[in-house]
C-alpha cells in the first residue's frame, strides 16, 4: 500500500512539474510557413559580372550605380587601409574599386545566393593588371534588394596566397 501511494504522488510531482515548465515557457506561437530556402541567384551573378565589367573597363559611374547610397554601406579593400563605413550618399571612390582601369577581372568559382532582400556572392577572381601580374583575390559583395534593384551594400576583397 505504501509503495503504491509512493508511485502515484511520483506521477503527480512530474506532471506538476512538466505542467509548471510548459508555464513557464508561454504559450506555442502561430503557426507559419517557414520563407524559401536561400538558392542559387543568376541575377546577382549577373550583377558582380555588370561590376567586374564596368571595373574593367574603368567606368566609375557605371560600376558606382551597382552600389548602395543607402547609410550602413561598408567597403573592405586589399590593405588595412580601405576600410569605409561612411554613411552619406556618395559615388564609389576610385580608390575602393581594387584595379586600376585597363585590367580585366576573370570570374572564378563565383557563388550567388538570394534570400528574399539580402543576397551575397563569394568568388575567386583573377585580375590581370595592364602589365601582365595577375591578382588572384578573394571577394566576398552583400547585396540588398532595394525597391526591386540589387545594391552592393557591403564588399570585402582580399588576395590570395
Amino acid at each position: 500500500m505504501l509503495k503504491g501511494s509512493f508511485q502515484t504522488r511520483s506521477w503527480l510531482a512530474l506532471a506538476l512539474l512538466c505542467s509548471s515548465s510548459a508555464c513557464t515557457i508561454g504559450p506555442e506561437p502561430d503557426w507559419r510557413p517557414m520563407p524559401p530556402a536561400p538558392a542559387r541567384s543568376e541575377k546577382l551573378a549577373e550583377r558582380t559580372r555588370e561590376l567586374y565589367t564596368a571595373l574593367s573597363l574603368g567606368q566609375v559611374d557605371r560600376a558606382s550605380l551597382l552600389y548602395s547610397q543607402e547609410p550602413g554601406r561598408v567597403f573592405v579593400g586589399i590593405t588595412g587601409n580601405e576600410f569605409k563605413t561612411a554613411s552619406e550618399p556618395r559615388g564609389v571612390a576610385l580608390d575602393e574599386f581594387f584595379v586600376e582601369p585597363g585590367s580585366q577581372i576573370v570570374p572564378g568559382d563565383l557563388i550567388a545566393i538570394a534570400d528574399r532582400e539580402g543576397g551575397w556572392v563569394v568568388d575567386r577572381p583573377t585580375v590581370r593588371l595592364k602589365n601582365g601580374t595577375e591578382l588572384h583575390i578573394r571577394l566576398t559583395l552583400v547585396w540588398r534588394d532595394e525597391y526591386g534593384i540589387w545594391k552592393i551594400v557591403h564588399s570585402h576583397a582580399s588576395v590570395a596566397r
